[in-house]
């Protein structure tokens, strides 16, 4: 069970942060504490999460093929360069960072594998971990 009191409080933006390996992946762990301060809430919120999110990676993966994978085939290839398939695309992810809002929302967020030049993709669920959103960003 991961605990809050093993994270590094930032209080500068209400935020515990740590490292974790997620799915073999180091990944950095940023918890808000804007609403929630009970260290037990804020251990079932962050469990909760992590556990989600690795239980459906495969479905946010998919998610973002879904949403992305044309425009990188068609806005973002060089025209020598063959189309990405969706195995390829979901392959070239690498889960880079996961933001848990105090209101229970995620965001998600991975390198591109230079999909899209280096920038990040960003996933986003509301607060019943229902993916809403995926785009390229930074």
């Amino acid at each position: 069970m991961i605990r809050i009191n093993d994270f590094q409080y930032n209080s500068e933006s209400h935020w515990y942060e740590s490292k974790l390996e997620i799915n073999g992946m180091a990944t950095e762990i940023y918890v808000s504490d804007q609403e929630i301060k009970e260290v037990e809430a804020l251990n079932n919120r962050v469990n909760k999460a992590i556990n989600w999110i690795q239980d459906n990676f495969e479905s946010i993966l998919k998610y973002c093929a879904e949403n992305l994978l044309e425009l990188k085939n068609e806005s973002w290839a060089d025209s020598e360069e063959e189309k990405v398939t969706e195995a390829e695309f979901k392959e070239r992810l690498l889960l880079e960072s996961i933001k848990i809002e105090s209101d229970g929302r995620l965001e998600v967020t991975f390198q591109d594998g230079e999909l899209f030049w280096g920038h990040l993709i960003v996933v986003r669920t509301d607060a019943e971990y229902k993916l809403n959103y995926a785009d390229i960003e930074g």
